[in-house]
């Protein structure tokens, strides 16, 4: 990202995007059915252009990384003459809540058992959500975080650090409280809470913490990043 060409190139992009969302939508236009259809725009992963000191995307970097650059991304959902054009809700959500709340808008029926997505369904209608637990979790690899509107907690498995940023006083993430006596008892809940997420939600043959393995078969639970088996 620190070559001029490479920006040229991401630049270049996200006029792409820009362009090839524009066509989807005349589209749907020139077809007589964009009423009819609710669009749904987002991303998989944030890019650093030099935030926390990196630049590039998060599962390029050593160790890999869950600030808040990598984890959030856009969503934007349209439904004309449903959804308010310009409306942001205040609500955090993460992408495992889009399924079952699309399938609830729709009335399309009701989400897997097994999600552990909640329908924000209400707020693309205008209307408050009650109840709503503003925390989200993440994982990648070797990394798990759950956010909150206030803290951070980052977990690695076979690998440091972990790390517990205050939110609310440190926006960039630059000051790592994990090892600060004065913030033990927020640590421990939000291990707490991010350990029953991974346990209610997560595949055991899967789940690196409890000794699984990547989908891949490139990654073990072993010893990430330093042992590779051949991928089957």
């Amino acid at each position: 990202m620190r070559d001029p060409a490479v920006r040229r190139k991401y630049a270049a992009e996200i006029s792409g995007i820009d362009d090839g969302v524009g066509r989807i939508l005349a589209t749907l236009d020139e077809e007589g059915v964009r009423d009819k259809t609710v669009v749904a725009f987002l991303g998989d992963q944030g890019l650093a252009g030099g935030h926390s000191g990196f630049w590039g995307m998060g599962d390029h970097t050593r160790p890999l990384t869950a600030f808040d650059w990598t984890m959030s991304i856009p969503l934007i959902v349209s439904h004309r003459g449903k959804t308010a054009a310009g409306h942001r809700a205040a609500e955090m959500v993460s992408t495992y809540d889009v399924m079952p709340s699309l399938l609830e808008y729709m009335g399309l029926g009701q989400k897997p058992a097994a999600s552990p997505g909640r329908s924000f369904a209400g707020a693309l209608r205008g209307e408050a959500l009650r109840d709503w637990d503003d925390a989200v979790y993440f994982e990648f690899e070797n990394v798990r975080a759950v956010r909150t509107p206030e803290w951070k907690y980052i977990e690695r498995i076979h690998e440091s650090p972990n790390e517990l940023y205050h939110l609310k006083t440190d926006a960039g993430e630059r000051m790592n409280l994990i090892n600060d006596a004065r913030h033990s008892g927020v640590r421990a809940e939000l291990k707490k809470k991010l350990d029953a997420f991974f346990a209610r939600y997560a595949d055991p043959k899967w789940d690196l913490w409890k000794g699984g393995h990547s989908k891949s078969g490139l990654i073990t639970g072993k010893l990430f990043g330093l042992e590779i088996v051949e991928g089957r």
